[in-house]
């Protein structure tokens, strides 16, 4: 039996099994806050405000993960891997005609970004920025961090990454209160 708690503004599930618990951010209740007409049918939910989208696909199974874990022995963080067993990716503030945006990668994106832009350890590719053309990595090892797990990895200054001290949830908070505006670059 689940237990719904909320800490800090977000809402969790805890399941109680054998002392030991799982936090699932609840991103619904976070994506509800993208300001648009919401659109869903069985695959996907949409979200459209005058000439700008955002597309979340629902997940089928979270059997996909374990390709992460176990083929690449990627260590993912408890708040992506809640995003991914809601959502198999999504698409956030692209505009209609002109593109750009934001891709969440799928696992199987994930994977693909990872060995198509030859990202080194201890990062992989999570989002994928058509904006500034770079990706939002999670840093293996500062999963865990008080301070945050993802980087910045501009595709054209690959040599110098920026961490954001964010979690992927602060991130897509963060990134609704602006707009879809990429606040991590501004100086």
């Amino acid at each position: 039996m689940a237990t719904i708690i909320n800490y800090n503004g977000s809402s969790f599930l805890y399941y109680g099994i054998m002392e030991e618990y799982v936090m699932t951010t609840d991103f619904k209740a976070i994506i509800s806050s993208i300001p648009g007409e919401y659109v869903i049918n069985e695959s996907k939910l949409i979200i459209r405000n005058e000439s700008i989208q955002s597309i979340f696909h629902l997940a089928e199974s979270s059997e996909a993960l374990n390709v992460l874990t176990e083929k690449y022995k990627f260590v993912i963080p408890d708040d992506f891997h809640s995003f991914l067993s809601q959502y198999r990716k999504a698409v956030l503030f692209q505009h209609s005609h002109f593109g750009g945006g934001y891709d969440i990668l799928s696992v199987e994106g994930v994977v693909d970004y990872w060995k198509s832009y030859s990202i080194d350890a201890p990062y992989y590719p999570i989002i994928w920025s058509s904006h500034s053309i770079g990706s939002i990595c999670v840093n293996q090892e500062q999963v865990g961090s008080e301070n945050g797990y993802l980087t910045w990895i501009d595709s054209m200054d690959p040599e110098n990454p920026i961490d954001l001290n964010l979690s992927f949830t602060d991130w897509l908070v963060k990134l609704i209160e602006c707009d879809g505006k990429e606040f991590w670059l501004e100086s």
